[in-house]
């Protein structure tokens, strides 16, 4: 796990926040690789506060005072230089109402990157009541708010911090995390990843997912792919027991199945429908067949499931089943065909058709239309 932590620019007074990113860096210096991102302007004391003992790799960038246009553009440019060298696998944020936090915050998201803010106290209604109407509002509308709202989650330092965040509306309490122990810093890093696995999934392990569905022959070498990242995509997509099935058939070193149901993840906006097709609650067309004309009816039914559901929606798991009903079930394709073209399906039909050829390799005697 690559880190890279940023800290604004600090006075003598700021401590607590060097004295916090300094614990972090300690606690997570066997597990993860740290970066960290400062002013170059930061004080040799901080700089020195901060790093001491942690192995962390320092990035310094140049943060412009005032409102120069032009300076403002240098600094996007340049943080997004350095995150393209660390490509980080999560992005923390030691920092409130500081300009460059909310650009180093935002090219991380825009590059699909977890990203992690740390208030550190200063996200709370004591402290947003302080000059507001000339200093917390402008920045508010600015920036700030963006930056919290669309961050991937925040982290409190504790318990009481907690409570004063949620009192300021400005983020959904389940996306807000405490710190307690250093496996509470790691569980929140690999909460978020696990969460949004999906932004850094390559092809190969899809692939390698699917390929396993349709039993085909698997990649041997294995060193390059993320077995967690299976899992889970896996898991989403209903294909475990394929999945295992395969692998176990192919003699594929594996590492143990974490057990995903009860894995913290924040909830997916993206989640697709799991469970067997015909089981799936969806609001489907009424179908004209006689009940003699079982096997006729319940192709039809699967298909104005499928479409119901939307073809992007279907896991990979729906088109295994659909797979499987084209190929294995014996019914009378002029019966569906013609009660298909009735509903209107006819289109979806021949889009379900065209993907399982793709992917099944679904012969041409197959197609209903």
């Amino acid at each position: 796990m690559r880190i890279l932590h940023y800290i604004p620019l600090l006075t003598k007074a700021d401590d607590n926040i060097a004295v916090s990113v300094r614990a972090m860096l300690t606690e997570t210096l066997r597990t993860a690789e740290n970066h960290l991102l400062m002013p170059q302007k930061q004080l040799p004391e901080i700089k020195q506060a901060v790093i001491s003992g942690t192995q962390a790799m320092l990035h310094t960038v140049d943060t412009p005072k005032g409102w120069e246009l032009k300076k403002y553009l240098l600094l996007s440019k340049h943080i997004k230089k350095i995150i393209k060298e660390v490509h980080p696998d999560v992005v923390h944020v030691h920092a409130c109402w500081d300009y460059p936090a909310s650009v180093v915050e935002k090219v991380a998201r825009n590059r699909k990157i977890i990203t992690i803010v740390s208030p550190h106290g200063l996200l709370t209604t004591q402290v947003m009541e302080q000059d507001f109407m000339k200093k917390r509002l402008p920045r508010l509308l600015a920036y700030q708010n963006k930056m919290v709202r669309r961050s991937t989650s925040l982290l409190a330092m504790t318990t009481a911090e907690h409570e004063d965040i949620c009192q300021t509306g400005m983020r959904a309490a389940t996306r807000i995390e405490t710190l307690e122990t250093a496996d509470g810093l790691l569980s929140v890093y690999r909460k978020a990843l696990d969460s949004y696995y999906y932004n850094y999934i390559t092809n190969e392990e899809k692939a390698f997912v699917s390929e396993a569905v349709r039993k085909a022959e698997l990649p041997k070498e294995t060193e390059n792919l993320s077995f967690r990242r299976i899992f889970l995509y896996a898991w989403d997509e209903d294909v475990m027991p394929q999945l295992l099935e395969a692998t176990n058939e192919q003699d594929i070193a594996m590492p143990p199945v974490p057990d995903i149901e009860k894995l913290s993840r924040y909830k997916n906006k993206k989640a697709k429908q799991r469970g067997a097709l015909i089981d799936v609650n969806a609001s489907v067309k009424k179908i004209k067949i006689p009940t003699t004309q079982q096997t006729e009816y319940a192709a039809v039914m699967l298909i104005n499931k499928a479409a119901s559901i939307g073809l992007k929606q279907l896991t990979l798991r729906h088109w295994l089943e659909l797979n499987q009903l084209l190929h294995n079930v014996d019914f009378n394709e002029d019966v569906v065909a013609k009660e298909l073209k009735r509903l209107g399906l006819k289109k979806n039909t021949r889009k379900i058709q065209k993907t399982l050829a793709k992917y099944y390799a679904l012969p041409e005697g197959y197609n209903i239309f």
